[in-house]
C-alpha cells in the first residue's frame, strides 16, 4: 500500500469507507506506507516480487493460513500474486480484478510471464472465488464468458481529491512556471518508456519535443513514478517532469491542466482521466481499454484512433479556449457518475450476498482488505467483561505447598483471572493436584495421560483456553497481587504485541533478577535478560526486548493459532521452545514488552534441579540447533549449526559429557530433514531481520551460573548494574561506582578483598542496607 499507485488507491478508498460504515477492515499488504490515510487495520505480508510469476506466487502462498488465522468472514483479493492463496485459504473470497495489462513492446520473458498470469487467474483461481468484481465492462469482457456471467462491475471512485480552488490552482501553474496565455497538457502515471511501453510516455515525450518548436504555448506536464533517469529524460524534451507529487498536492496539479492528455495503450478503467475529470479538465485519449465509459467523446473529451490524431486533436483543443472549457463543465458533471459513495454501496452489496452473517473484507495488492459489522452490544459487552485473563499452571511432581503458593496468588490477583491447571502426567505428589482443587473450586484441571513435556503440556493448556489472554505461570511461580492488572493494562490496544514480561525475581537468593524478559544473541545463545543481578532498578522502564520468559507472562491467545505463530514446537520436549516461539513472533513482527511493575517469585528450575545435566545438556544443545537451522535468515544457520555439531563431535572424543553429546548429534540428524521444511516456511513469512531481534541483547550480559543455580556476585555485576542505572537516570554517582569497579576488576593488579571493599564502600554511603551487604559478598 504505497501513495502513487492506483489499486493501493482504490484499496484506501473502500477499505476507509467500509470501516466508516461498521465494519471492522484489516488490509494486507506485501509493502505499506505508515502515512496513508486510512483508518482501518494494516498488516504486511513481505512478498518477493520475482520475473518468475511461479517463484511470485510461491512466496504469497506462505501466507494464507497467516490471513485465515484471523477468522475473517470475507476477503477481497485485488492483485497478483496474491489470486493464488485462493485455493489455499478457508475464508471466503471474492477477486477485484484490474486486468492485466498488455505486453506488447516488452522483452519475450516479460510477455510469457503475463500471458501465464492471466491464464492461471482466469482458469485456475477465478473460477474458485465465491464472486468476480471488475472495474470496468471493458475487463469483465476479457474474461471467459461463464466468468464474465458470474461478474459484477464496479467503477472506481473520483472524489478522493477535493476540488481545488482558482487560488490553488492558480498557485501550481506558478511554480511549474506557466503562464496564464499558456495551455498546459498533463499527464498522470508510470514514467520509463521501456517498463512500461504500452504507457506511451514515449510518444507525449515526442509530441512535447515537437510543439517546443513549433507550438510554445503548449507545455506538458508529465507526473508519476519514475526515476531521475526518466526526468532527464522528460526534461530533455521540453516537457516539465513531476516525480512523487505528494497526495494532497494531486487535486490542485489536475485542476492547473487545460487538457489531460494520454498516449495509453491499455487501461483498465485509467484513474487519472476521471480524476482529471473531476476537476473540471476535459481528456484526450485513444479509444481503447475502459477509455469509451470514461470519457464520453466529444462531450467531456475527445477519443483518438490512433496516436497521429490524438496529437493532432490535442493540438487542435489547445486553440479553442471556449470548446475546452464546454468540455471540462461537461466532464465535471459526468465525473459524479464516479463516486466513492456508490462503489462502497456495491462492495456492501456483495459483502450481503457472500458473507450474509457476519463480515470481513480482505484485498491484496500486495495487499487482502478485510472487514465485519460490529454491533454496540458486542462492544459493551466487551468493554464490560474483565474475564479476559487465563492463567495456564503445568504441573509435573510439584509438592502441594509449592503448588499452593502459585494458585493462591492467581485467586488473589486484584484482575480476575481464571485458572486451568494441568497436570503433565506426574509420577509423584498425584494428591497435590486434588488438595489444589479441593483448596480451590474454581480452577479447572486437566489431568493428562502422561508427560507430554513443557511444549506438549503447555499447548494442551492453551487449547482450552477461550479468553483474549493467557497467562503462562510455572507451577513454582508466584505472582504479586496486581501483576496482572499491570501487564493487562501494558498489552491494552498494542496488537503489535505478543506478550509482555513481568519482572521475575529468584526466590532464593532472594532480592535478585531471574528474568525481565529474555534475549538471544547473533551466535544464537539464549539467556534471561537481567539474570543474576541485584535489582537495584536497572530495569525499571518499560522496554522493548526479544522475548519473554515463559516462566511468566501475559500473552495474546490468538497468535497459538496455526498460521500465526501456532503453538510451540512438541518435538522440543523441553528447553528453547520459548525460545524458539519468540524467535518466530518476532520474525512475524509482533514485540514483546517488559513490565517491570509486575513482579513474580519464582524457585528457579525446582521441577528439573532433579535431571541429570547430560540430559538437560542434550535437551539444550539439539533444541538450540534445531532453533538455528529453522529461524536463523540467510546462511548464517549454516555457519552456526555446523560449528556447533562440531562441538558436540569433540565432546564425544574428548568429553565432557561424551554420551549427551552423541545423543544431540542423533536427533539433529534425524530431525534434520523437518527443521529445513519447517525453516521454508518460517523464513516465508519474515517481516523484520534477525539484525533486529539480536540487537536486544546489544551489551547485555547473564551472571548466573546454571550448573549451581545461583547468581554471579562479581566486580562486573556490579560495574554492568551500575552502568545500566547511570545510562538509564545520568545521575552522576552512578558513573563513578560503575567505572570504579569497573577498573578493579579490568585490573590485571591483585588486590586483597578487604582493599576493593575499602575503595567501594564509600561510594556506596547513599544506597539501602541491602545493597550495601551485596559489596560486601562479592567474590572477589
Amino acid at each position: 500500500m504505497l501513495h502513487g499507485f492506483g489499486v493501493d488507491l482504490v484499496i484506501d478508498q473502500v477499505a476507509s469507507r467500509l470501516n466508516d460504515r461498521g465494519y471492522d477492515v484489516t488490509v494486507y499488504a506485501s509493502v505499506a506506507d505508515e502515512s496513508l490515510p486510512g483508518n482501518y487495520r494494516l498488516r504486511t505480508i513481505p512478498t518477493r516480487a520475482s520475473g518468475l510469476p511461479t517463484r511470485y506466487q510461491t512466496a504469497a502462498r506462505w501466507w494464507a493460513g497467516y490471513i485465515d488465522a484471523f477468522h475473517h468472514d470475507l476477503l477481497f483479493i485485488e492483485s497478483f500474486p496474491f489470486y493464488s492463496l485462493i485455493p489455499r485459504l478457508q475464508t471466503p473470497s471474492v477477486v477485484v480484478d484490474h486486468g492485466v495489462s498488455s505486453a506488447r513492446g516488452m522483452r519475450l520473458r516479460q510477455r510469457a510471464a503475463f500471458r501465464y498470469i492471466e491464464w492461471t487467474q482466469q482458469h485456475r483461481y477465478f473460477p474458485r472465488a465465491a464472486g468476480i468484481i471488475t472495474v470496468s465492462e471493458y475487463i469483465r469482457s476479457l474474461l471467459p464468458r461463464r466468468l464474465g456471467d458470474r461478474a459484477r462491475v464496479i467503477h472506481n471512485g473520483a472524489d478522493h481529491y477535493a476540488p481545488a480552488s482558482q487560488v490553488e490552482r492558480g498557485a501550481m501553474r506558478a511554480r511549474l512556471g506557466i503562464g496564464d496565455d499558456q495551455v498546459m497538457m498533463l499527464y498522470v502515471g508510470r514514467l520509463n518508456p521501456e517498463g512500461q511501453p504500452y504507457k506511451g510516455t514515449a510518444d507525449l515525450m515526442a509530441a512535447s519535443s515537437a510543439w517546443q518548436r513549433s507550438e510554445p504555448g503548449i507545455r506538458v506536464v508529465m507526473a508519476g513514478t519514475g526515476s531521475d533517469a526518466d526526468a532527464a529524460r522528460i526534461r530533455a524534451t521540453g516537457a516539465i517532469p513531476l516525480l512523487n507529487v505528494p497526495h494532497e498536492e494531486m487535486a490542485s496539479l489536475h485542476a492547473a491542466a487545460d487538457v489531460y492528455l494520454t498516449a495509453s495503450r491499455w487501461e483498465g478503467f485509467d484513474l487519472p482521466l476521471a480524476e482529471a475529470a473531476a476537476q473540471g479538465v476535459p481528456s484526450v485519449a485513444l479509444r481503447i481499454g475502459a477509455h469509451p465509459e470514461v470519457v464520453r467523446d466529444g462531450e467531456t473529451g475527445v477519443l483518438a484512433g490512433d496516436v497521429a490524431q490524438l496529437i493532432a486533436e490535442a493540438q487542435r483543443l489547445a486553440h479553442d479556449a471556449t470548446q475546452r472549457r464546454a468540455m471540462g463543465e461537461a466532464a465535471r458533471a459526468w465525473a459524479g457518475n464516479f463516486t466513492w459513495a456508490k462503489a462502497t454501496d456495491a462492495y456492501e452489496e456483495t459483502i450481503k450476498e457472500f458473507a450474509p452473517v457476519r463480515v470481513t473484507v480482505g484485498a491484496g495488492v500486495e495487499a487482502p482488505v478485510t472487514g465485519s459489522p460490529q454491533t454496540s452490544a458486542a462492544v459493551a459487552d466487551r468493554e464490560s467483561a474483565r474475564d479476559d485473563v487465563t492463567a495456564v499452571v503445568l504441573n509435573y511432581g510439584a509438592e502441594y505447598p509449592v503448588l499452593r503458593k502459585c494458585i493462591a496468588s492467581l485467586a488473589a490477583q486484584t484482575y480476575p483471572t481464571k485458572t486451568i491447571l494441568v497436570d503433565n502426567g506426574s509420577p509423584n505428589n498425584r494428591d497435590a493436584v486434588t488438595q489444589a482443587k479441593a483448596e480451590f473450586p474454581e480452577i479447572d484441571v486437566m489431568q493428562l495421560d502422561k508427560n507430554y513435556g513443557f511444549a506438549g503440556g503447555i499447548n494442551r493448556g492453551v487449547a482450552a483456553v477461550t479468553s483474549e489472554y493467557v497467562l503462562l505461570v510455572n507451577n513454582d511461580a508466584a505472582l504479586a497481587l496486581n501483576a496482572v492488572e499491570e501487564m493487562r493494562a501494558l498489552i491494552e490496544g498494542r496488537e503489535d504485541v505478543a506478550a509482555v514480561a513481568p519482572k521475575i525475581m529468584l526466590e532464593e537468593p532472594a532480592g535478585y533478577i531471574d528474568a525481565i524478559g529474555n534475549l538471544v544473541d547473533p551466535l544464537g545463545q539464549a539467556y534471561n535478560m537481567g539474570i543474576g543481578q541485584l535489582d537495584i532498578g536497572q530495569y525499571d522502564r518499560v522496554e522493548e526486548t526479544f522475548g519473554a520468559c515463559f516462566a511468566a507472562t501475559l500473552m495474546r491467545r490468538e497468535l497459538w493459532r496455526d498460521g500465526l505463530v501456532g503453538p510451540l514446537d512438541e518435538r522440543y520436549f523441553m528447553y528453547y521452545e520459548d525460545v524458539d516461539w519468540c524467535f518466530r513472533a518476532g520474525v512475524l513482527g509482533y514485540k514483546f514488552l517488559t513490565c517491570p511493575t509486575a513482579t513474580v517469585q519464582h524457585a528457579h528450575s525446582l521441577s528439573t534441579r532433579q535431571l541429570n545435566y547430560g540430559y538437560k545438556y542434550r535437551m539444550i544443545m539439539r533444541n538450540f540447533v534445531r532453533t538455528v537451522i529453522k529461524d536463523f535468515e540467510g546462511r548464517r544457520w549454516l555457519r552456526i549449526a555446523a560449528r556447533r555439531c562440531l562441538g558436540l563431535a569433540r565432546n564425544v572424543i574428548r568429553g565432557p559429557h561424551r554420551g549427551a553429546s552423541l545423543l544431540a548429534l542423533k536427533d539433529i540428524a534425524v530431525s534434520f530433514p523437518f527443521y529445513y521444511r519447517r525453516r521454508r516456511r518460517v523464513q516465508g513469512r519474515r517481516k523484520v531481520t534477525d539484525w533486529r531481534l539480536f540487537n536486544y541483547s546489544h551489551g547485555e550480559q547473564g551472571f548466573f551460573d546454571p550448573t549451581a543455580y545461583a547468581p554471579i556476585r562479581r566486580l562486573e555485576t556490579l560495574a554492568f548494574m551500575y552502568n545500566r542505572m547511570y545510562l538509564l537516570y545520568g545521575e552522576s554517582r552512578y558513573r563513578e561506582i560503575a567505572a570504579t569497579a569497573s577498573a578493579l576488576a579490568g585490573s590485571r593488579m591483585r588486590f586483597d578483598r578487604e582493599y576493593v571493599r575499602q575503595r567501594l564502600r564509600p561510594l556506596f554511603k547513599q544506597e539501602p542496607e541491602r545493597i550495601r551487604q551485596y559489596v560486601e559478598t562479592l567474590e572477589i
